[in-house]
């Protein structure tokens, strides 16, 4: 821990382990686009206080342009559950909740809010599992009338 950085608060420590940035290379596809690859920042920060704040956003590997991005928070309950709000640039908002689990973490959205013109997303689910310095994050989609189903998938390192 630096001098700038304060302690990770109690309620934090069954996450502590996304604590970090994170940095690697992934792949998706959705019906009606084509199968793409991307760059994946990922960044879980923490203030001192009980929320982790997660900060995302993802390049295309070749020009390095832009492809989307969200910023939300994490926070742990005391019967072991996982809540997140999530702001997506494509104008989603998700609110979530899942598990932890011995480096893994699994949460589905339980609303998701829009602005007017956003492509209809229903649900969401989310699955990271750390090992040593290394992230794999996988998202599965409900979207456009699809059903859920995999969207996208990242290995990350840790930076």
């Amino acid at each position: 821990m630096s001098p700038e950085q304060p302690a990770l608060h109690p309620e934090l420590k069954p996450i502590e382990f996304l604590v970090g940035s994170w940095h690697g290379n992934g792949a998706g596809s959705y019906p009606g686009s084509q199968p793409f690859e991307y760059e994946e920042d990922l960044s879980f920060t923490h203030t001192g206080g009980p929320l982790l704040v997660y900060s995302m956003r993802t390049r295309h590997p070749g020009s390095g342009s832009a492809l989307h991005s969200e910023l939300g928070f994490l926070k742990c309950t005391s019967g072991g559950e996982i809540h997140a709000v999530i702001a997506h640039a494509t104008g989603h908002v998700e609110v979530s909740r899942g598990s932890v689990e011995a480096g893994s973490v699994d949460f589905a959205s339980t609303s998701i809010g829009s602005w007017g013109d956003a492509d209809q997303v229903v649900s969401l689910k989310r699955h990271l599992t750390v090992s040593g310095d290394l992230l794999n994050d996988s998202l599965q989609m409900q979207a456009m009338g699809e059903q859920l189903q995999a969207h996208v998938a990242a290995e990350l390192r840790r930076v």
